[in-house]
């Protein structure tokens, strides 16, 4: 059933994460899905920033050091921004990828929103598009699976979405961005 897939996507979200804390934080943006019954930025940024308070661990650099930046008091935009040049314009990390996959699982979130969702929320933390667009990507493939597609089925899927136009400056959804994705899963 869907149920035990999007049960299937949490445990290997859980196994497939050695460290702990992207697991942690999509704990926190399903919490934040289920109780707001829908997509609430300020509401899953502001749950992010209280386990952060309370001794966060494993957040990666890139998510950990806006996380920081946002706590002090900077704004979430300014905050990636100056992050993204700290880190010399490598923040396309992996972090949003494998926090997301719960925006997939919610049925309130249109197929047709859901990448746009996936990709707000990675700016909550990674100011690279890059790191956007993989999770889009991830999601999308976790919806595809969670609704019964086959792995074949939706990779093919996916694939007429990395011909679309995309929001960062890469012109466009690149067949790399779907073997990052699938490197994920």
């Amino acid at each position: 059933t869907a149920e035990d897939r999007c049960r299937g996507v949490l445990i290997g979200l859980a196994a497939g994460d050695r460290n702990g804390g992207p697991i942690r934080m999509a704990v926190r943006l399903a919490e934040s899905l289920l109780e707001c019954g829908g997509f609430d930025p300020s509401d899953i940024l502001e749950r992010y920033l209280r386990w952060w308070r309370e001794g966060a661990f494993d957040t990666g650099p890139a998510s950990g050091r806006a996380l920081a930046l946002v706590a002090a008091g900077m704004p979430p935009q300014e905050a990636t921004l100056q992050v993204h040049r700290e880190f010399g314009g490598k923040t396309a990390g992996c972090n949003p990828a494998h926090r997301s996959p719960p925006l997939a699982m919610l049925a309130a979130i249109a197929d047709e929103d859901l990448v746009g969702c996936a990709m707000t929320e990675a700016r909550l933390t990674h100011h690279d598009p890059l790191a956007g667009e993989v999770a889009g990507m991830v999601n999308k493939l976790c919806r595809s699976l969670i609704h019964g597609a086959g792995w074949d089925v939706a990779l093919r899927q996916c694939e007429g979405f990395t011909d679309q136009e995309g929001p960062g400056n890469h012109g466009g959804y690149a067949p790399d961005v779907l073997r990052a994705a699938v490197y994920f899963i």
